[in-house]
């Protein structure tokens, strides 16, 4: 299924299968060629049996751990597991993680978490709720929701820059992003790129200049970073949110409107 600039690859990873469950499989044979003749920007693939997965009644599903970065991927959605859960995952060493969702809250009863597998970054089962994937002009923005509309992870893949020699994923600049969504009331996603790993600051301030909060102050990696600001403390207004990377500087206006 393609939409816009977003093509959806789903299989079906049933033992049953006639076509078969192994990334060498019919199934797994028609994903890769599909996948490497795409022409679409993001590429996704949707299966039901979660690769990885923290919780405490299914875990893992190793015969689905395909090399879905090698051939391409850029992110994978998946259920089976009655929870939320985002792992990233670099299935090939080159440096670059792979995003995968366990979206499995449609409505059954919540599953417990285990011992968290490694790369799991967020994981949630306090409610029911549901995934949007959204193409925005800074990449491909992924959001779960709880059923009250609150907003509870958000993940942004932004666009690679390749190196010209052998295509391999460069991150060649830092930007900080327009905060999504904004206006907003009270929480809203910050997101960022680094272009090298170093010390660097992320504060926000008032209309007056006044710093209100400091949201990073810490050594991180390169590449592209995301996290959820709550406003709910403050009144509504203008603020000013300022990123600071070895010499670089950028700040986006942001407005809190209850």
């Amino acid at each position: 299924i393609k939409i816009g600039d977003i093509e959806f690859f789903m299989i079906d990873s049933d033992k049953d299968t006639p076509d078969g469950y192994s990334y060498d499989s019919d199934q797994g044979n028609w994903m890769k060629q599909k996948v490497q003749s795409s022409t679409a920007k993001w590429k996704i693939a949707v299966f039901h049996h979660a690769a990885y997965s923290s919780d405490s009644n299914h875990g893992n599903t190793s015969y689905m751990q395909w090399p879905f970065e090698e051939w391409g991927i850029n992110a994978v959605i998946s259920g089976h597991a009655h929870t939320y859960e985002r792992i990233l995952k670099d299935e090939n060493n080159d440096g670059d993680t792979l995003v995968y969702f366990v979206n499995g809250l449609g409505g059954a009863s919540r599953y417990s978490f285990g011992t968290p597998v490694s790369g799991s970054v967020f994981r949630y089962n306090s409610d029911w709720g549901a995934m949007k994937v959204t193409e925005t002009q800074n990449g491909l923005l992924f959001q779960f929701f709880r059923r009250n509309g609150n907003l509870i992870d958000s993940h942004l893949l932004s666009e690679a820059v390749t190196n010209g020699i052998d295509g391999s994923s460069l991150i060649n600049k830092y930007k900080l992003y327009q905060n999504y969504p904004n206006p907003f009331n009270p929480i809203t996603t910050i997101a960022y790129t680094l272009a090298k790993a170093g010390l660097i600051t992320l504060i926000v301030y008032d209309a007056l200049g006044q710093e209100v909060s400091t949201l990073v102050n810490d050594i991180k990696p390169a590449g592209t970073h995301t996290l959820k600001f709550n406003g709910s403390d403050l009144s509504s207004g203008i603020y000013i949110c300022q990123l600071r990377a070895n010499n670089f500087v950028e700040s986006k206006k942001f407005v809190l409107m209850k």
